[in-house]
């Protein structure tokens, strides 16, 4: 800790930074998720160093999951090693005691920095100024740091600065922990800091942590060594408006890493305590900075719009890691632990397009992590007397969780459709060849055996299923899930002839036990499989009988969580509900349906959705904007980017992950109207009327697109060689040099 002033790192303007002034003890939680940091490998929430205890403090490694019950997992809140205890003689640093005069804390978006700055009254009326920053390192994954001051304003004292690591908190102190590791084993490094070591009771993983605390001026430093917790302390003369410094490093491994995690960390630990903070920022800022430069979306002309998408970005990529193909993206991302931190068919549908636009890497992993579950989805299928692979409703270390006949079918085919969708944009073709293939084919041997087919109608069906939306399970001929269906088994049959064309169908043919007429076979249910398109409406009914339900207001004043449970099932005889599911089929297969079919259906679900789930506004603000629905998209849109940030957030236990990735793909695929057909990346700009820019990029094949909108005319440059684009229709070659289009 070289030189007398605290590394102070200049913060960003007012369209990267998410700011929080005052301090409310009813919504410490909702913040602490607000401010999460993560760097894919791990994420601490926002709890406030001083006082973790004073809302629900965690700390979350992808992948480190214990079992509950049966084949069932949850993501394990792991021990808190963020707390810094300050002392000023007697008197604790306790937001829940004394009077907290002033709080403002700061994330700053571009850079990944968490800014806390707050004025404190202990009960013998002296004020204590305390301000910090705080990392997770993005290119140090296993890294993380805080720094700060801590000042006496109004009096000369000591101050005992203690540093921790907690076992007991997450599982005592907090509302999210529970008892999911035993064996806790808590080490003093000396000069070097404080180790602790816990294992998960049933998974068996082994987490190891390692902290060192640095205050410039410290007279002493003591230990102290329990069953679940360590700290150490430091005493340094806290004279009056003279400020002392701190930094903590902090370093964590898994056993998934490797052998001996907590030799791992310690070494770790070691090696990064000798590099200089400022160093330790800056190769910080600049992975951030690479981040940007492909995720970045501008919005001219609405700052409201812009903040709060760069907010969406923000916590999107702080998910991302290539490096790990064994974990995937948990609902609530690494920001807490609700929905158990499991895996859904969200991470492939919301989340995975932004990464195969900006991210190809990671796309990839996420991809990989569902190929290494193939066993299990293979098992499910078999477990209910059916051939091929299905993947169950969610998944965490195992994919054997709730995979029931009837319930969330699509799931395997939204990973389909993933798979093709990252193979196009990427041209990554030895994925293709190696595993996407093989992915798309395995799943689609599950739909021969499902389907039915109907004698009277001459068409094959799907009965007892359960679309995207939640509240009418039981269902025929759900027609997301039937398209859907259609489609993988179309994709399946061009999977067989890629593969043959590389000769390595025949061997994978024998493998899996497919016959010569399988593909005819597909082929056929996908050209006849039930489509229940109305030409009275002039549009596809959700499921067969929907029309016949009655209708039934919905109160728009009541909260996500009040029409949960009971208020949400006694929908089920009704036309509302829950999230787009017909019309996130019209998102998804935009070319497949004309532009008045999505817009009448656009019309008809929208006043009857509650967009109780966060996975709905969004894909209604695509669709809209796509099918001249300007002000409805607006609106949605908004109401979406704000699903976390806005007054009526619910968000304690995490971050609705997937609405960030709707939001992406909102803002690109519907104002912007990007889509793929034929090989080719296509355009249908459709900008708000109060935007004046647009502006984002996408990678393709290795190349870079820089797109920007104004109303009236759009840019398209290429980094990496030439391509070919359409726009509104007309093929249009886009190079270096640029090429601009005009609009309307």
């Amino acid at each position: 800790m070289a030189g007398t002033r605290m590394f102070r790192p200049a913060l960003s303007g007012a369209g990267w930074r998410m700011t929080a002034s005052g301090f409310d003890r009813r919504r410490v939680a909702h913040w602490e998720t607000l401010f999460t940091l993560a760097n894919g490998y791990a994420g601490v929430r926002g709890s406030p160093e001083m006082t973790p205890a004073a809302g629900d403090p965690g700390f979350f490694i992808a992948g480190v999951f214990d079992q509950v019950e049966g084949s069932t997992h949850e993501i394990v809140n792991l021990p808190c090693w963020l707390e810094l205890n300050a002392s000023m003689d007697g008197f604790d640093f306790d937001l829940r005691r004394g009077d907290v005069v002033a709080c403002e804390r700061s994330l700053d978006l571009r850079q990944g920095l968490l800014h806390t700055c707050i004025l404190w009254r202990d009960d013998a009326k002296r004020h204590t100024r305390w301000e910090s920053f705080r990392l997770m390192h993005k290119a140090d994954r296993h890294a993380a740091v805080v720094w700060g001051q801590i000042t006496a304003l109004d009096y000369d004292g000591t101050l005992h600065l203690s540093s921790r690591l907690d076992a007991w908190l997450p599982r005592h102190g907090s509302a999210s922990g529970r008892t999911r590791y035993g064996d806790t084993r808590c080490r003093d490094l000396g000069d070097n800091g404080i180790a602790l070591e816990t294992t998960t009771r049933s998974t068996r993983i082994t987490v190891a942590l390692a902290t060192r605390l640095d205050v410039p001026g410290a007279t002493r430093r003591s230990c102290e060594l329990d069953d679940d917790r360590v700290a150490e302390t430091v005493s340094a003369p806290l004279p009056r408006g003279k400020p002392v410094r701190f930094e903590k490093r902090a370093v964590f491994y898994t056993s998934r890493d490797g052998a001996d995690p907590a030799e791992r960390a310690g070494r770790h630990l070691a090696e990064f305590a000798k590099r200089p903070l400022p160093a330790v920022v800056r190769e910080h800022v600049k992975a951030w900075a690479r981040t940007w430069d492909t995720a970045d979306i501008v919005v001219e002309g609405d700052a409201r719009v812009q903040l709060a998408l760069r907010f969406s970005l923000f916590h999107l990529a702080s998910l991302a890691n290539p490096a790990d193909e064994r974990s995937s993206l948990g609902a609530k991302g690494l920001h807490g632990n609700g929905y158990s931190g499991l895996v859904f068919w969200d991470t492939e549908t919301y989340l995975l397009p932004f990464f195969a636009f900006t991210d190809p890497p990671t796309a990839r992993a996420l991809l990989m992590y569902r190929w290494h579950l193939i066993a299990d989805a293979r098992a499910n299928a078999a477990a209910i007397g059916m051939p091929g692979a299905r993947f169950p409703w969610n998944s965490s270390l195992t994919a054997r969780e709730n995979f029931w006949r009837g319930w969330q079918e699509h799931v395997s085919p939204d990973i389909a459709y993933a798979v093709d969708q990252y193979v196009e944009a990427s041209g990554d073709r030895a994925f293709l060849l190696d595993v996407g293939a093989r992915l798309i084919i395995e799943t689609a041997l599950y739909w021969p055996a499902r389907v039915e087919f109907d004698e009277r109608r001459g068409a094959y069906v799907l009965r007892t299923l359960g679309g995207p939306d939640e509240i009418h399970t039981g269902i025929d001929n759900n027609m997301y899930t039937n398209h859907l269906v259609a489609w993988h088994l179309r994709r399946a049959a061009k999977a067989v002839e890629e593969l043959r064309q590389a000769g390595r169908w025949e061997p994978l043919a024998a493998e899996l036990g497919i016959g010569d007429d399988a593909v005819g076979r597909w082929l056929d249910i996908a050209g006849r499989l039930a489509d229940t398109f109305s030409p009275a409406h002039g549009f596809h009914e959700q499921f067969e009988g929907y029309f016949k339900l009655k209708e039934r207001a919905i109160d728009r004043t009541m909260t996500k969580m009040q029409y949960t449970g009971p208020v949400q099932h006694s929908f089920k005889p009704t036309r509302v509900l829950q999230q787009a599911d017909t019309v996130l089929m019209y998102h998804l297969f935009r070319d497949d349906f004309p532009e008045a079919v999505r817009r009448r259906g656009f019309e008809f679900y929208e006043p009857r959705c509650s967009h109780t789930s966060t996975l709905s506004r969004s894909i209604f603000a695509a669709v809209a904007a796509q099918s001249g629905r300007p002000d409805e998209a607006c609106r949605l849109y908004v109401e979406s980017l704000e699903t976390d940030i806005g007054p009526t957030a619910e968000c304690d236990s995490g971050l609705h992950a997937a609405c960030t990735g709707g939001n992406w793909q909102a803002t690109v695929m519907g104002f912007a109207g990007l889509a793929l057909r034929n090989g080719r990346l296509t355009f249908r700009p459709r900008l708000p009327k109060k935007w004046k820019r647009l502006a984002f990029k996408v990678l393709w094949h290795g190349k870079t697109v820089s797109v920007t909108l104004t109303p009236r005319r759009m840019h398209l440059r290429s980094r990496g060689g030439s391509l070919t684009v359409e726009v509104e229709g007309t093929p249009r070659k886009v190079t270096p040099r640029g090429l601009a289009v005009p609009l309307g």
